[in-house]
């Protein structure tokens, strides 16, 4: 079960920053221990294994820490497309039944407003302010340690872990339900053959972490024991300093950034 492969590989590298970002860095050990906190939050107010956990975050400790509190608690996790607005994001919160949701301080208002057309989300966690009203503050959640690595999950692996909605480039957004199985599968499948760290190494993405392959660079950097270093967007002039600076052995893309850096005046330092 994956939710055991983190936690093993949690407790061997705990001191080493397991994700930098760019509001943060996060150890093994304080990524873990928060994504248990927030579960044990969770499921003092009902959550529990099926329950669907929405993150309207951009890249950063907010997303991160839901991903794996999602893993923790076997609950399923949807990380929402940033560009969504109004009817767009009302639509899939809707539709994948989302009881749920952590979002950005800045996205606060329009989640706010979406709440009102849908009576099944039950909570909000807020990231980054002191909410108002019936939401709740993410960094008060996390300032209490959970007290525990919570109960046993179901020995069923079909069970869902993850709900990814297409782009919506070519009409509707449509969900695509990953069962554990299948998350467990790409995520081992990444580390061996895609993103190959050895220990103490790093990985470099600008993607977001909404997107398939940004989540498979961070995955298969944590089960290798390196650091993901993840940034919030693609910089064009900034792309090989930050690769550098990351001393990355490896990074991921998608075929626009290749194009633009190949069109890109060179530099003497490119090498």
């Amino acid at each position: 079960m994956l939710r055991d492969d983190i936690a093993a590989i949690a407790a061997a590298h705990g001191a080493q920053p397991m994700a930098v970002l760019p509001d943060g860095t996060l150890s093994y050990a304080q990524a873990w221990n928060a994504a248990q906190s927030l579960a044990e939050a969770l499921r003092e107010r009902g959550a529990g294994e099926g329950t669907v956990l929405a993150a309207c975050c951009e890249n950063g400790t907010a997303l991160l820490t839901t991903w794996l509190a999602s893993i923790a608690m076997g609950a399923v996790f949807l990380p929402v497309n940033g560009l969504l607005r109004g009817g767009a994001l009302e639509r899939v919160l809707h539709q994948s039944g989302a009881r749920f949701a952590v979002c950005d301080a800045h996205r606060h208002d329009e989640l706010a407003v979406a709440r009102e057309q849908l009576p099944e989300l039950r909570d909000v966690i807020v990231h980054g302010m002191r909410p108002v009203g019936r939401e709740l503050d993410l960094g008060a959640i996390l300032e209490r340690r959970a007290v525990g690595p919570g109960p046993a999950l179901t020995d069923d692996d079909t069970l869902p872990a993850k709900l990814m909605y297409t782009s919506g480039s070519t009409g509707v957004p449509k969900g695509v339900l990953w069962s554990r199985r299948f998350e467990a599968a790409w995520a081992r499948a990444y580390a061996r053959e895609l993103v190959v760290l050895e220990p103490g190494q790093s990985a470099y993405t600008c993607l977001p972490m909404t997107h398939v392959t940004c989540q498979g660079t961070v995955i298969a950097s944590v089960l290798n024991g390196g650091t993901a270093h993840v940034d919030a967007r693609f910089e064009p002039f900034s792309f090989w300093p930050r690769v550098r600076e990351a001393d990355a052995r490896v990074f991921t893309f998608v075929g626009t950034i290749l194009a633009t850096l190949v069109r890109r005046t060179p530099r003497p330092d490119d090498l």
